[in-house]
């Protein structure tokens, strides 16, 4: 069996279940048991959480794989029994790196999108929000691409309908751009994605757009019906 020892808060196992989610497996696809410190009471390296584990699963310490990050968790595991091994953790500067590069192709995609969809006028900070949409699906399909096809076809309704475009293409490429944050931060999507665009000043019109987008307000546009 595998279990999860974690010492960890409330908020931050709920943001852990959201992106094991994201990648399409459910913590118990992982886990047999999950012994988290916040529900217990105790955490590691106290040794009466090693006991408490035992005392659940009925684990034999010497049988036992124990892997840690931290030094003080790894000596206690040992003396508790437990094959432990350190994990190694001196690889940070290669981590940089990739983040560094990650950073730049997020960037580029949200300059992509809004080039693509003819938006502008957006703060960088949303433009990067759009970018890290490349990274989300929603039922199988990017979220990116999604938006971007959004917006694009939103345009093309609302120069049929003698609508205006400008606001229909900006709705549509930033209707989802709550999922871009919904692994970090509590709240659905378009209750997050109204509070970024608030932030960043959006007009009242996109605003309404994005919220009613699930029917969760009335639309104040024909645009936001879009």
């Amino acid at each position: 069996i595998s279990d999860l020892l974690s010492n960890i808060n409330g908020f931050l196992w709920r943001k852990s279940v959201r992106q094991i989610r994201n990648l399409g497996l459910e913590p118990a696809d992982c886990f047999d048991y999950f012994f988290l410190s916040y529900e217990i009471g105790i955490a590691k390296p106290d040794r009466r959480i090693y006991d408490f584990v035992k005392e659940k699963t009925g684990l034999i310490p010497e049988r036992t794989l124990y892997f840690d990050d931290r030094k003080d968790n790894y000596e206690s595991g040992r003396s508790f029994g437990f094959k432990s091994v350190l994990v190694r953790t001196d690889h940070i500067e290669e981590s940089r790196e990739w983040n560094e590069l990650l950073e730049e192709i997020i960037k580029q995609e949200g300059e992509r999108a809004v080039l693509e969809t003819g938006v502008h006028g957006l703060h960088p900070d949303v433009v990067k929000l759009i970018g890290k949409l490349k990274y989300r699906t929603s039922y199988g399909q990017n979220v990116l691409n999604h938006s971007i096809e959004v917006s694009n076809l939103a345009r093309i309704m609302a120069e049929e309908l003698g609508l205006d475009p400008k606001i229909a293409r900006r709705a549509g490429l930033l209707h989802d751009i709550g999922k871009a944050l919904d692994h970090d931060m509590e709240g659905t999507h378009v209750e997050i994605g109204v509070d970024v665009l608030k932030k960043y000043k959006e007009n009242d019109v996109i605003l309404n757009a994005v919220e009613a987008h699930h029917g969760d307000i009335e639309p104040k546009s024909v645009e936001a019906v879009l």
